[in-house]
């Protein structure tokens, strides 16, 4: 009898156990607050939603694979990492995927970023105020997907000199860039100045002068000419 007992004891005992965890679970270790930092444009409510967490999920079963999937089905946003508070709160960190230029091809034309991501195909009249980006061989355009080109030098060119105008703030001061041959690079100021680059070698040397000259040039009205930059820190101009 005393043995039964003691088995039934242990058994309420591990019942008992076993609801007070699931009610922790439940209550306590059930995340409540979900923070999203990377975003501007993007709701923090909508990453949530994505990330599947607006219904509550238990601190200790995050998945952190379904959530930076879910989160990447967005084209516009790219998972970073998750960090978690005990008990219950946890915080995403994405980073917002936005366009910086127009790449113009024989399909048509897309808004690009940074990296090449293909984010969205539009019109003649959407693509006014871009700096465009021509002479990619281009392979595959899917929306979503990095452009596939035939040539990746030409994309590993485009995307430095892309990343550098970021930098400096001086997308604004060009039209264009010809990446057909990533050893005889162009640009197109503005103005309407072609700037020859060489390749994209001491792109950031080659930027700064560049954007020098052609405030120069804007302040004393030079004549139509082109800029060969294709030496760091040097320019040449050769009026038309």
């Amino acid at each position: 009898m005393n043995n039964r007992g003691a088995v039934r004891r242990t058994i309420l005992l591990l019942v008992l156990l076993i609801a007070v965890l699931v009610i922790l679970n439940e209550t306590v270790f059930r995340i409540h607050s979900v923070r999203v930092e990377g975003n501007s444009k993007i709701p923090s409510g909508d990453i949530v939603t994505l990330a599947g967490l607006d219904g509550g999920a238990s601190y200790f079963f995050i998945n952190e694979e379904r959530i930076a999937e879910g989160i990447n089905s967005n084209r516009y946003l790219a998972y970073r990492k998750l960090e978690k508070t005990f008990p219950n709160r946890l915080t995403l960190f994405v980073t917002e995927k936005t366009p910086c230029c127009v790449l113009k091809s024989t399909n048509g034309l897309y808004l690009m970023d940074r990296e090449g991501m293909i984010l969205e195909k539009i019109g003649e009249a959407d693509a006014e105020g871009w700096i465009s980006v021509t002479g990619l061989s281009v392979r595959e355009i899917r929306v979503g997907s990095v452009v596939g080109s035939m040539n990746p030098d030409q994309l590993k060119a485009c995307t430095l000199i892309l990343d550098e105008m970021l930098i400096q703030d001086s997308m604004g001061m060009f039209t264009e860039i010809n990446c057909s041959d990533p050893n005889r690079l162009f640009l197109t100021s503005r103005e309407g100045y072609p700037v020859f680059l060489g390749d994209a070698k001491d792109i950031r040397a080659k930027l700064l002068t560049i954007r020098g000259v052609l405030e120069y040039m804007r302040i004393y009205e030079m004549a139509p000419g082109s800029l060969d930059a294709s030496v760091p820190g040097s320019i040449t101009y050769t009026p038309d």
